[in-house]
């Protein structure tokens, strides 16, 4: 039961992560990494919320073509995340204090995340990418640095037992302007992959409670 939940989640939050990155030309090894860690533990620290239009590709190996999907995100405090997919289907992912929330057309389930510790391991992860704190997280991930014009580029290796079950490597752009995500690359240890781009971010502006709560 605990397993098959746990597939659950990790298929609910693959849009959040994304699929391998062609060859980037233009982008160069970081030169300066203490700057840039720099920056964005500063960024980490100040954050408070993050409300963002998103566009998802997700490529699977039973499809020829990828899906493509359009929707809402937002973070708040570092224990809350809303997902909430408006095209081509309704559906909707809530994480708030430790307990997950799906609803689909017809369905809503709920799920105490406490209680399992790869629950709350994936958690801690997807939260740390999106905060920026991910580079601290070194038992997970190994790093390496990369950056151009616009984007600093953090390509993840999975080092864990734990993750590397299900993702073999992310892929996280960074924009140069304020240290927030742009873009999330992530190849799953099954062959599939997804690609997600955030648009229209605002940062450190009010949410309400009710963003959080599925009736």
């Amino acid at each position: 039961m605990k397993k098959s939940l746990l597939i659950l989640f990790i298929f609910c939050l693959s849009g959040l992560l994304v699929h391998s990155s062609p060859v980037d030309s233009v982008f160069r090894v970081m030169k300066d990494t203490t700057a840039f860690k720099n920056k964005l533990a500063a960024f980490s620290k100040s954050l408070i919320s993050i409300e963002s239009d998103f566009t998802q590709h997700k490529s699977m190996s039973m499809l020829k073509t990828p899906v493509i999907s359009e929707g809402y995100f937002c973070y708040r405090n570092g224990t809350q995340v809303r997902w909430e997919y408006n095209q081509p289907f309704e559906y909707l992912v809530v994480i708030n204090d430790g307990k997950l929330t799906v609803k689909d057309e017809s369905h809503t389930n709920n799920y105490d995340m406490t209680s399992n510790k790869a629950f709350l391991e994936i958690n801690a992860n997807l939260t740390s990418i999106i905060d920026g704190s991910v580079l601290e997280k070194r038992k997970d991930f190994s790093p390496q640095y990369y950056e151009n014009d616009i984007y600093y580029k953090i390509e993840l290796t999975t080092v864990s037992k734990d993750m590397k079950e299900y993702f073999s490597n992310v892929v996280v752009y960074f924009d140069k302007t304020d240290c927030s995500v742009s873009k999330l690359f992530m190849n799953e240890s099954s062959g599939d992959n997804t690609v997600i781009e955030f648009h229209h971010k605002k940062i450190n502006q009010p949410i309400s409670d009710e963003k959080f709560i599925i009736r």
